[in-house]
């Protein structure tokens, strides 16, 4: 397929190879993110609304900077999952905190293997980047309970009916056992 501005015929391998000049060298998904961008940039704007389209790095900086950035950010949420959790536990009313904290140690010492993120403004935990568990305060959806969910990934099933969510009014060592337990049959 030939792509025709201001005069120029060019084929969509030449684009790629343009765009691909601009990119930095870098991980293999920083290059999918900015070679998918790029491609739905272009097919997706009208004809009549594109300008220009040349090989000038110079003219394109800002373009490749903005994808760059948005990599970036994707790149540092991962770093700052656990972080953004912790944020989001102490930003938890005092009664939900403390039980936020004592859940956040139970979730990470019986899966370790799960990273933190926060999912929805909550605290959840993630396997292959894909969220097994999470728990929110009451305040949320102004509930008289904490309430600790499992996601469709977590491994509990039992027959055909199980349960996914759990209010939680008060952690004791039995809830925490049974938490624990919960949380290493889901990963498993």
């Amino acid at each position: 397929m030939l792509l025709e501005r201001h005069g120029l015929e060019l084929s969509t391998a030449d684009v790629a190879r343009a765009w691909l000049q601009l990119l930095p060298a870098g991980s293999l998904n920083q290059l999918k993110f900015s070679f998918l961008g790029i491609f739905l940039d272009a097919f997706l704007t009208p004809l009549s609304e594109i300008k220009y389209l040349d090989y000038n790095i110079n003219n394109n900086c800002n373009r490749k900077e903005s994808y760059m950035q948005v990599v970036d950010k994707k790149t540092a949420k991962k770093a700052d999952g656990e972080a953004a959790v912790l944020a989001a536990i102490t930003a938890m009313p005092a009664p939900y905190r403390a039980m936020g904290e004592r859940l956040h140690a139970i979730i990470k010492a019986s899966a370790p293997a799960l990273s933190p993120r926060v999912w929805y403004g909550m605290p959840a935990y993630a396997k292959d980047g894909k969220v097994v568990c999470f728990f929110r305060g009451g305040e949320k959806f102004k509930e008289r309970y904490m309430t600790l969910g499992f996601n469709d990934e977590a491994n509990l099933d039992e027959g055909h009916l199980w349960p996914i969510a759990f209010a939680l009014k008060e952690l004791t060592a039995a809830e925490e056992a049974r938490i624990g337990s919960l949380v290493k049959k889901a990963v498993s």
